[in-house]
């Protein structure tokens, strides 16, 4: 609905969404929001509790030992450079 507000052109919309026929979207399109936001707000939350990510030790020692053997490794890439391990080329 906000991209038909956005760009007033149902082709847009369709074609932004991928649809293969006009038909497709006119289903979305024909939707009533408050409709859809009623069957949001009755579905029961996860219950992901909030807070930052901690990786179990099994995790973080993989990693590690991957990252060792990687930089054992004398790996360059086809332009004769070093792999860097680290995520900067």
């Amino acid at each position: 609905m906000h991209m038909l507000q956005a760009t007033r052109d149902f082709r847009k919309v369709s074609l932004w969404l991928g649809h293969a026929t006009l038909q497709s979207t006119e289903i979305y399109l024909r939707a009533d929001p408050t409709e859809k936001l009623e069957m949001l707000d009755a579905l029961a939350p996860l219950g992901i509790k909030p807070g930052k990510f901690r990786p179990p030790d099994k995790l973080i020692a993989m990693h590690t030992i991957v990252q060792c053997y990687v930089e054992s490794m004398d790996v360059e890439k086809p332009d004769n450079t070093p792999i860097s391990v680290s995520g900067s080329a």
